[in-house]
């Protein structure tokens, strides 16, 4: 009989264990466009997410050390309130990880660590525009195993993915810019599933403004305990799938060069061919060549912004991201 009761109660342990799901790790990063150490540091805090698949991205804009950040302009009190929820309002730029400030040079191997960490709520994010200027959102949460969690806090933040845009320090491009809020910037207490297979559902929607690119736009999720560290982060499944990804990105630097470049960029190695792709995932170009050791990709004909670029299959690695000035 003990034998039998043993044996259902590791069963039961069994089916918590694998009931649970991978954690999206997030980080809110937190920038201002007059910053000078902002553009130097950045690349840091990019090339981070890049190397840890999975790992999502928003960037806030508050209004101190410098009120005249451009992106802060139209959203000041939200951007700087997330900045102010965990006590890091002053300075930029900052970085926090899972809802724990941590420093920009330690965050790359900090996500090394959390790359298997698992998480007893699953989050699921849809969102569908409605009309031109017009989105839907709907949230699902689901209680996977046993946990003691019965509240939390739900934020919902309106991003832009890219925007072209030189500004104060030098950046010519922008990456997951906060927008605005759909719950309170500092999380909307919410009650969590009790059971488990239970949900929690909610509807959202917003405007656009005539400013943001509609096909850019994400929302992006943040459920977290009271104490602020992430019982789990999601994006949202868009209606229109995206056609490249910035989590399959390269930023070797070595490859393609001089990168940004006014017209011409140049392919280093014994590649065999690539495509173009602008800031949309649209083909713009396609080449091949003999495999000569620097190939020449002329794009003086075309707008400056961001392009991609897709090697061929025999270069490693495969993709790039090119900024036209």
């Amino acid at each position: 009989m003990k034998i039998s009761v043993i044996a259902f109660v590791l069963g039961l342990l069994s089916f918590s264990v694998k009931a649970q799901t991978n954690k999206t790790n997030i980080v809110e990063h937190f920038s201002n466009t007059s910053c000078s150490a902002c553009a130097n540091n950045n690349v840091y805090v990019f090339n981070a997410v890049d190397n840890n698949s999975g790992t999502l991205h928003i960037g806030y804009h508050p209004s101190s050390p410098y009120s005249s950040d451009v992106f802060n302009q139209t959203n000041k009190d939200e951007n700087d309130n997330r900045t102010k929820f965990y006590n890091i309002f002053g300075s930029t730029p900052r970085v926090v990880l899972n809802g724990d400030v941590t420093s920009i040079s330690n965050l790359n191997s900090e996500l090394n660590s959390l790359s298997n960490a698992m998480t007893n709520f699953q989050f699921d994010i849809e969102q569908t525009q409605e009309t031109a200027d017009s989105f839907s959102v709907n949230i699902t949460i689901t209680k996977l195993a046993a946990d003691t969690s019965t509240v939390g806090l739900l934020f919902l933040g309106v991003m832009e993915d890219t925007i072209n845009q030189l500004t104060n320090n030098g950046e010519a491009v922008h990456y997951n810019v906060f927008r605005k809020a759909l719950t309170s910037v500092t999380g909307a207490e919410v009650n969590l599933p009790l059971v488990i297979g239970g949900t929690l559902e909610q509807n959202f929607g917003y405007k656009t403004s005539s400013s943001w690119n509609s096909s850019r736009l994400h929302t992006i999720g943040i459920l977290q305990h009271h104490t602020k560290l992430v019982i789990n982060s999601a994006i949202s499944d868009n209606n229109e799938s995206e056609t490249l990804s910035l989590n399959d990105l390269s930023m070797e630097k070595n490859v393609i060069f001089p990168n940004p470049s006014s017209n011409v960029f140049y392919i280093s190695g014994p590649c065999e061919g690539a495509t173009v792709y602008d800031s949309f995932g649209k083909l713009v170009l396609e080449t091949k060549w003999d495999g000569s050791e620097v190939k020449k990709i002329d794009l003086t004909k075309y707008n400056s912004g961001v392009y991609f670029v897709k090697l061929a299959s025999d270069c490693n690695p495969k993709m790039h991201r090119l900024i036209l000035n």
